[in-house]
C-alpha cells in the first residue's frame, strides 16, 4: 500500500509537484537536484524524510513524520507545522533549514542533531523526550514542554518580539536561556 511505500524523487527538473491526495506514504527521499513542492495541505509519512539533493517545500498546514528527518540540501518548512509522532528513537537533522511550528506528540525519543536550530514559531513537547541542540535553539514563539527535554548544554533563545511568549518547562532544566 502507499502508506508503506518508499518514494525516491530523483528528477532534476524545477517546478515538480507532489500530490498524494492527502494520503500517506512510508519513507520519502529527495535525492535528485529538482525542486519539489507538496501541493496537498497535509503530508503524512509513516517513516523517514530524507532530503539529500534538490529542494523540498513542505505543506502550509501539517507534515507528520513517524521516523527521522535528515536534510543535507534545501528544505522549506517555515509555513506549516512539523509533527513528529513516532514511538522509537529518531534523529532530526535540519541542515540549517528553519521550521515553523514543531510538535512532538508520541512516546518517541528525538534528538535534534544540528549544533544550532531555528523554529520561527512555537515548539511543543506534548509527549516523548526531545534532546535539544548543543548550540543555540532559536524559537520565535512559545516553548512548551509537558513531558521531557534533555538540554544538551545549549542555549534556548526565545526570539519573538512584540508579543508575549510562554515558557513552560514542567520540571525540566535548560543549560542557558
Amino acid at each position: 500500500s502507499a502508506a508503506n511505500a518508499s518514494i525516491d524523487l530523483t528528477s532534476s527538473a524545477a517546478g515538480e509537484t507532489i500530490d498524494i491526495n492527502e494520503g500517506s506514504v512510508g519513507n520519502l527521499t529527495v535525492s535528485g537536484s529538482g525542486q519539489y513542492t507538496v501541493s496537498d495541505p497535509t503530508l503524512t509519512l509513516g517513516g523517514d524524510l530524507t532530503i539529500s539533493g534538490g529542494t523540498l517545500t513542505l505543506p502550509s498546514a501539517t507534515t507528520t513524520i513517524s521516523g527521522s528527518l535528515s536534510n543535507s540540501a534545501t528544505l522549506n518548512a517555515t509555513s506549516g507545522t512539523l509533527i513528529f509522532d513516532g514511538s522509537g528513537s529518531e534523529s532530526i537533522t535540519l541542515g540549517g533549514a528553519a521550521v515553523g511550528d514543531l510538535l512532538f506528540a508520541n512516546t518517541g525519543a528525538w534528538a535534534i542533531t544540528d549544533s544550532n536550530a531555528t523554529a520561527t514559531r512555537s515548539v511543543t513537547v506534548a509527549t516523548g523526550t526531545v534532546t535539544l541542540p548543543s548550540g543555540v535553539f532559536a524559537v520565535g514563539g512559545d516553548f512548551i514542554v509537558s513531558d521531557t527535554i534533555t538540554e544538551n548544554g545549549g542555549t534556548l533563545a526565545l526570539t519573538a518580539s512584540g508579543t508575549p511568549t510562554t515558557l513552560t518547562l514542567s520540571s525540566n532544566d535548560l543549560g542557558s536561556l
